[in-house]
């Protein structure tokens, strides 16, 4: 999965990998299916190792999962950003964060088309802000926002085999449904 930890980076900068990679934590997931169901057929569109796509797969859900790189799992060379219909799914995906407005876009087109009725993304709290999101929000309102009360591990790279402690940025799942008009926020 993709995620940045720090900042507004585009894709090739100093420091960060290609694609903007970063694995969602299991308590992600976990944590989110706790607190909302999906229908049987789910997208992952950013697939990346499968960390999102194991755990719905684990717990009956069909998946199809795609990627536009090859992380080693899914369906690769998949651009989820030039897809133009899909067949009747949800989406649950955490998007690479340098991409995630696109992802957004993307996501309440294929809404507003009927190919999709609910889809959830993994973002930086922060998600809320900005003049160009608010537009869509006033539009498109999610449905929830899932605050994590607690930090989620999210700096670690691939491979990383150091302590695992908790990142200074927040994260919380951002939920959409077809028909939505306000939002509800919930913690985590």
């Amino acid at each position: 999965m993709s995620l940045v930890m720090l900042g507004v980076a585009k894709k090739g900068d100093k420091g960060r990998p290609e694609s903007d990679f970063y694995e969602t934590p299991t308590i992600a997931t976990e944590s989110l299916l706790l607190h909302e169901k999906f229908s049987h057929h789910i997208w992952e569109p950013a697939c990346g190792r499968g960390s999102i796509a194991k755990i719905l797969c684990g717990q009956g859900y069909d998946v199809n999962s795609t990627d536009k790189y090859d992380h080693g799992y899914g369906q690769t060379g998949i651009d989820f950003l030039s897809v133009k219909e899909c067949y009747p799914c949800d989406i649950l995906t955490n998007p690479p964060f340098y991409l995630s407005g696109e992802f957004l876009e993307q996501a309440l087109s294929l809404m507003v088309s009927g190919h999709v009725n609910k889809f959830a993304f993994l973002l930086r709290l922060n998600f809320l802000e900005g003049q160009k999101r608010a537009k869509i929000f006033k539009e498109f309102p999610p449905a929830q926002v899932l605050v994590f009360s607690r930090r989620l591990p999210m700096m670690h790279r691939p491979g990383w085999e150091g302590k695992k402690s908790s990142s200074a940025v927040a994260f919380a799942w951002f939920l959409w449904e077809r028909g939505t008009k306000t939002c509800e926020v919930k913690w985590i």
